[in-house]
């Protein structure tokens, strides 16, 4: 009996003694789609124009021919398209046969969006002159005479402000002023991205801040930023593929071990 797409990568996985955790860490899907895939599961999986794409990175890692494969996949789900019924002719004249309705709206609709617009133009005009008569009467002589004032109250302060020592001075001896000059300084320098392959736990310390506890899950990335460290406890060390810094630097361990992780490293 002649095997379907499935069973054909199901069986050359085995031949080679690779397990399905093995295989999504290195083309990064999955063991539950590929899994899916192993056993035609179509309603767990994308549409068959992406499902094709990612077949073919499976056999590509199996080192197998992805031509007999994918031709096995189309003929499975019906992927390749069929030829059309010819229609006769009369039944085609009669499907184009513009009807009356659509005549009658490509007249009235037209004249309907001109009149609206014609409309909403003297509204716009009339609104227009009512404010440049308010301005003209109103809110010129009256910002004017908000602007005298103002100068005048700038010119009774000037001979109050305090020298420029004497601000620099100010600013030296308060504590909240020192302590925002020294964060405007500070420069992020760790920047870790967390790809999850599997559902896993991770412990992440950012600087001196407590320790956060995640959940990660597959296709939900997590990006943590730093000044100056980063501290990680991942559950599960082959779970999770590492980006530091946006370099690529893979995944840490192996399934089912705890790793520990600090960034930069500690000597």
């Amino acid at each position: 009996m002649e095997l379907s797409f499935g069973q054909i990568l199901k069986k050359h996985r085995e031949d080679q003694g690779l397990s399905l955790r093995q295989i999504s860490v290195a083309i990064k899907m999955t063991p539950a789609m590929l899994q899916d895939i192993e056993d035609e599961k179509f309603e767990n999986l994308p549409q068959a124009v992406f499902l094709r794409g990612q077949i073919k990175a499976y056999c590509k890692y199996l080192n197998l021919d992805d031509h007999e494969i994918l031709e096995n996949f189309d003929q499975t789900t019906k992927y390749k398209k069929t030829g059309a019924r010819r229609s006769p002719i009369d039944e085609i004249a009669g499907e184009l046969r513009t009807p009356n309705y659509v005549w009658l709206s490509r007249i009235f609709v037209p004249i309907f969006i001109i009149t609206v617009l014609a409309a909403t133009g003297a509204v716009i005009v009339l609104i227009t002159k009512k404010y440049d008569t308010e301005i003209k009467n109103v809110i010129k002589p009256n910002v004017s005479e908000i602007h005298r004032a103002d100068a005048n109250k700038v010119a009774s302060e000037a001979t109050t402000q305090p020298t420029l020592p004497q601000k620099e001075e100010a600013q030296a001896v308060n504590p909240v002023n020192a302590e925002l000059s020294a964060l405007a300084e500070k420069k992020i320098s760790q920047v870790i991205t967390l790809e999850p392959l599997a559902k896993t736990l991770v412990f992440v310390k950012v600087d001196d801040s407590e320790n956060q506890k995640i959940i990660l899950r597959p296709d939900i990335n997590k990006t943590f930023q730093a000044y100056n460290k980063i501290k990680l406890v991942i559950q599960d060390g082959g779970a999770v593929n590492i980006i530091h810094n946006n370099k690529d630097i893979g995944v840490p361990g192996v399934f089912g071990q705890e790793i520990e992780l600090n960034f930069p490293s500690v000597p």
